[in-house]
């Protein structure tokens, strides 16, 4: 190592004493995605590089290329990040507005429902005006419409389960990969910190 890179390397540290007073007070310490210290460290990264042209001295200018290469890798991870985010929101909204149109779908088949046993009621009201045998007519005709009815009723209701099911089963399966790329945004920032670490 030169004697030139040797300053570079001290000016570099008392330089940068500013920003780390600022990521103190901040509470950004080790965070190189933190604006300023993105800013700053890239900068940085190529200003080591032309200095190491400079000056001849490789390591220098490998030094910048690592620590650029670094920052893309952290961009990187950023925006997987926000993607992450941005999916699991999605896949909450999608959950909520299944959810909530199962529930509508219930609640109609229930008042379906109360509207036959109505029908049925005022069918069964008539037929005790009429003739015994007129009245054992028509009851068992109410009883078949009133099975019809519930079979109809009963497969709508089948129907609409499956649609939630399946509603549901995307939404979630969106929140589980929503979850997964946030899984892997945070496995690239601790194979980037352990990276940092080791280079310290």
């Amino acid at each position: 190592m030169t004697a030139a890179a040797t300053l570079v390397r001290i000016g570099r540290r008392n330089l940068r004493v500013p920003l780390t007073l600022a990521e103190s007070l901040t509470h950004h310490e080790g965070d190189s995605t933190w604006t300023p210290t993105y800013m700053y460290e890239t900068a940085e990264a190529i200003a080591l590089q032309f200095l190491g042209i400079v000056l001849r001295d490789q390591e220098l200018r490998q030094e910048g290329k690592d620590q650029e290469q670094r920052l893309m890798s952290l961009a990187a991870a950023s925006e997987v990040r926000a993607d992450a985010d941005r999916v699991r929101a999605e896949a909450d909204q999608e959950l909520d507005r299944t959810r909530a149109e199962a529930e509508q779908a219930r609640s109609l088949i229930d008042k379906r429902r109360a509207s036959v046993r109505e029908d049925i009621e005022e069918t069964e009201a008539e037929k005790k005006q009429r003739a015994a045998k007129q009245a054992a007519a028509r009851k068992t005709e109410a009883d078949r419409r009133q099975a019809q009815a519930e079979k109809d009723l009963r497969q709508e209701e089948r129907q609409a389960e499956k649609v939630r099911i399946r509603q549901e089963r995307a939404a979630l399966e969106s929140r589980r990969q929503a979850l997964a790329a946030e899984r892997r945004a945070e496995s690239v920032d601790q194979a980037l910190e352990q990276t940092k670490n080791g280079k310290r």
